[in-house]
C-alpha cells in the first residue's frame, strides 16, 4: 500500500491534461464535440490566456515559440473557426 501511495505521489504531471488534439478525429481542428462550452466564439484569447497557451508541447518536434508567435494573430490557421460566423 505504501509503495502504491508513493508511486501516485511521485507521478509526473501530464503535460496535456486535456488530451493531445493531433490524435482526435478532427486533428488540430476544434470541433463542437470537443469544445462545447466555447463553441461559436470567435475570440479564443478571451478565455484562453496566450501566456498559458502552448507552453508544453503535446506533440514531439513542435517549435512552441513559433506557434505562440503565430497565435498572436489568431488561432484559426491551426484550429479552425470554432463554429464562429
Amino acid at each position: 500500500m505504501i509503495v502504491l501511495l508513493l508511486a501516485i505521489a511521485c507521478a509526473t504531471p501530464d503535460p496535456c491534461p486535456n488530451g493531445d488534439m493531433q490524435w482526435s478525429s478532427a486533428g488540430l481542428t476544434v470541433t463542437e464535440e470537443e469544445h462545447g462550452d466555447g463553441w461559436g466564439q470567435d475570440d479564443c484569447l478571451g478565455c484562453h490566456a496566450l501566456a498559458a497557451t502552448h507552453n508544453d508541447s503535446c506533440t514531439d518536434g513542435v517549435d512552441l515559440s513559433a506557434v505562440r508567435e503565430q497565435a498572436t494573430s489568431g488561432c484559426t490557421a491551426c484550429h479552425g473557426d470554432n463554429g464562429a460566423p
